[in-house]
């Protein structure tokens, strides 16, 4: 049984605690401190004043004894490099070190990483461009209540860019008679009722399980694979995405996944792409994009399916 470490700033889903040949554990190097101090913390760092570390965990002398692998996740680089430090200083000479990039890559040339760090990636194109392995993602479903799916097309999200076009999207399928629930999440929802205020994850799986797809409009040139995506694969929607490059995944289906082509076509293609029964991905395609199958192909130092093509 291999001992793995997980390791964020601030929070970690801590539900998996045990996988075929590895026991999990996780670390947050943030200390939990009381709501009304967060906002103080939030200041320190934006300001980027001195003596930060005092929000950082205390003992660092032991809290990394003992594992096989420890995989940190990325983190800004005014903390990244102090982390990398600490952990490598502070480990056991025989375990391995993997920096995860779950996030775009933006500071990878000013990391002060020595031979014991492997740097992976969840974007191909950043493994690619940046000489790193590919690993890609991983997803931990909610469990998913059976309920009457009376939504057709379904999107929760933040601006980034894309209201106008989810708006237009949005008006033209309820002009096709497509049922949608878009929640525009923003903080003009107080005073405009067509924007939504944030809504827990919970409630948002409620949402999902009584529909039939799922949208996610993604940044240009975003090749890696979204939360809207993995919930997509894991809880058998179907999914309209602006992502071309979904084309080149494994689990890519035109059945299942259309792929938005701005075009005035689009509404009536997606109302007929949203007709028939539904669908079901393979268990051999979840169980490659869950967190067991991650925690393997870090450990074995195995690369997820070439892309590229």
């Amino acid at each position: 049984m291999r001992k793995v470490l997980i390791v964020n700033q601030f929070y970690l889903k801590k539900s998996i605690t045990s996988l075929p040949g590895y026991e999990v554990s996780y670390l947050m190097l943030f200390r939990e401190i009381p709501a009304f101090l967060k906002g103080f913390r939030f200041l320190h760092q934006l300001l980027a004043l001195p003596f930060f570390s005092i929000w950082y965990i205390k003992d660092w002398s032991q809290v990394f004894r003992g594992y096989d692998l420890i995989i940190m996740h990325d983190s800004p680089k005014m903390h990244a490099n102090y982390f990398i430090k600490k952990i490598t200083a502070n480990t056991d000479l025989h375990t391995k070190l993997v920096l995860y990039y779950w996030n775009s890559i933006y500071d990878l040339p000013e990391l002060k990483l020595n031979d014991r760090w492997e740097v992976v990636s969840f974007d191909y194109q950043d493994a690619a461009e940046n000489n790193l392995r590919y690993v890609g993602g991983f997803f931990i479903p909610e469990k998913l209540q059976e309920k009457k799916k009376d939504i057709d097309l379904f999107f929760v999200g933040t601006d980034k860019g894309r209201f106008g076009l989810l708006e237009k999207l949005e008006s033209d399928l309820k002009k096709l008679a497509v049922k949608t629930r878009f929640f525009l999440v923003s903080n003009k929802s107080r005073f405009n009722r067509k924007y939504s205020a944030a809504i827990p994850y919970g409630e948002v799986v409620d949402w999902l399980s009584k529909s039939k797809g799922i949208v996610e409009i993604t940044k240009p040139g975003q090749f890696g694979l979204t939360l809207r995506a993995y919930e997509a694969v894991f809880y058998n929607k179907k999914l309209v995405s602006n992502n071309a490059y979904l084309k080149r995944y494994d689990f890519y289906d035109p059945e299942k996944i259309y792929i938005l082509e701005n075009s005035p076509d689009d509404p009536k293609n997606i109302a007929e792409f949203l007709k028939g029964d539904d669908i079901q991905y393979t268990k051999d395609v979840v169980e490659s994009y869950s967190f067991g199958d991650f925690i393997r192909r870090v450990d074995e130092h195995i690369t997820l399916q070439n892309v590229s093509t």
